[in-house]
């Protein structure tokens, strides 16, 4: 994936596809493989059905980022980095003009607080691969909030031990942590509703 302006790479695009003929939340969207582009914006989606496909790649994670940066949910600095950006879906115009993210704000403020312990560790968040690791960490963080909170409820009513066993059931034997990144990619913020 690249910028056709100036002839580079985009880094941490997230990359899935929809069939062709089909919309981008019909079928099992969620269960749809997705990648993200690397620094110098190639990227490999593994496990396309046959087929026609129609891919979809969105630059996600930029709110939370620049939320952190300049204290505002507009993305406008992004789309003139990325001016292609303006032509997804993801990226909407307000009343006023400005770009914004398509999706809930609530993704956006719970990665703004990451974001903001990232950069007072002295992380530069103009970094190309730093809005995944901000989405990355976000959504690690909100899986050990909802396995800790899981432990806490089992071992009002158990034992300890038991509590443990569930909690790490929870985290370990589910695919509760790939569904939060997952979710967080789409801008989603119910999946904790679902545990």
């Amino acid at each position: 994936m690249y910028d056709v302006a100036s002839n580079t790479g985009i880094a941490s695009a997230g990359i899935t596809y929809h069939p062709a003929g089909q919309g981008f939340y019909d079928s099992n969207f969620r269960l749809r493989p997705s990648t993200q582009s690397g620094m110098d914006g190639t990227f490999v989606l593994n496990g396309l059905p046959p087929g026609r496909i129609t891919l979809d790649v969105s630059a996600r994670k930029y709110a939370a980022r620049e939320l952190a940066l300049h204290g505002t949910l507009t993305l406008d600095p992004v789309v003139a980095e990325f001016p292609q950006l303006a032509e997804r879906h993801s990226f909407q115009r307000d009343r006023a003009g400005h770009f914004r993210s398509a999706y809930s704000v609530v993704p956006s403020l719970e990665g703004a607080v990451v974001a903001l312990l990232l950069r007072v560790t002295g992380l530069d968040l103009r970094a190309p691969l730093a809005p995944s690791l901000i989405a990355a960490l976000t959504a690690s963080l909100l899986t050990a909030a909802a396995v800790a909170l899981v432990y806490s409820a089992v071992a009002r009513s158990r034992c300890r031990g038991t509590a443990a066993l569930v909690a790490v059931g929870l985290g370990f034997g589910t695919n509760l942590w790939p569904m939060a990144a997952r979710s967080r990619q789409l801008g989603r913020s119910d999946w904790i509703s679902r545990i």
